[in-house]
Protein backbone atom coordinates (compact mmCIF):
# COMPACT_ATOMS: atom_id res chain seq x y z
CA UNK A 1 0.00 0.00 0.00
CA UNK A 2 1.29 3.37 -1.09
CA UNK A 3 1.57 6.61 1.85
CA UNK A 4 -0.87 8.26 -1.23
CA UNK A 5 -3.67 5.07 -0.93
CA UNK A 6 -3.17 5.07 3.13
CA UNK A 7 -3.77 8.68 3.13
CA UNK A 8 -6.68 8.13 0.99
CA UNK A 9 -8.49 5.31 3.15
CA UNK A 10 -7.84 7.46 6.13
CA UNK A 11 -8.52 10.58 5.00
CA UNK A 12 -4.88 12.20 6.10
CA UNK A 13 -2.70 13.93 3.62
CA UNK A 14 0.08 11.99 1.76
CA UNK A 15 2.74 14.06 3.76
CA UNK A 16 1.41 13.17 7.27
CA UNK A 17 1.65 9.68 6.35
CA UNK A 18 5.22 10.12 5.07
CA UNK A 19 6.05 12.47 8.43
CA UNK A 20 4.90 9.11 10.59
CA UNK A 21 6.59 7.03 8.42
CA UNK A 22 9.85 8.62 8.24
CA UNK A 23 10.04 8.58 12.52
CA UNK A 24 9.92 12.85 11.54
CA UNK A 25 6.85 13.44 13.95
CA UNK A 26 5.02 11.42 16.19
CA UNK A 27 1.86 10.45 15.55
CA UNK A 28 -1.34 11.33 18.55
CA UNK A 29 -3.19 8.29 20.05
CA UNK A 30 -6.54 9.32 18.15
CA UNK A 31 -3.97 9.05 14.76
CA UNK A 32 -2.68 5.81 15.60
CA UNK A 33 -6.49 4.65 16.32
CA UNK A 34 -7.32 5.63 12.94
CA UNK A 35 -4.72 4.67 10.77
CA UNK A 36 -4.89 0.99 12.62
CA UNK A 37 -9.22 0.96 12.12
CA UNK A 38 -8.60 1.62 8.05
CA UNK A 39 -5.78 -1.09 8.02
CA UNK A 40 -7.86 -3.67 10.06
CA UNK A 41 -5.30 -4.00 12.73
CA UNK A 42 -5.13 -3.72 16.56
CA UNK A 43 -2.82 -0.63 17.73
CA UNK A 44 -1.09 -2.78 19.53
CA UNK A 45 0.39 -3.88 16.09
CA UNK A 46 2.60 -1.01 15.52
CA UNK A 47 4.46 -1.86 18.69
CA UNK A 48 5.19 -5.57 18.05
CA UNK A 49 8.77 -6.07 17.87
Amino acid sequence: MTQVELGDLCNFEKSSINRIEAGRTNPTALTLKVIAECLQVNVSTFFDM
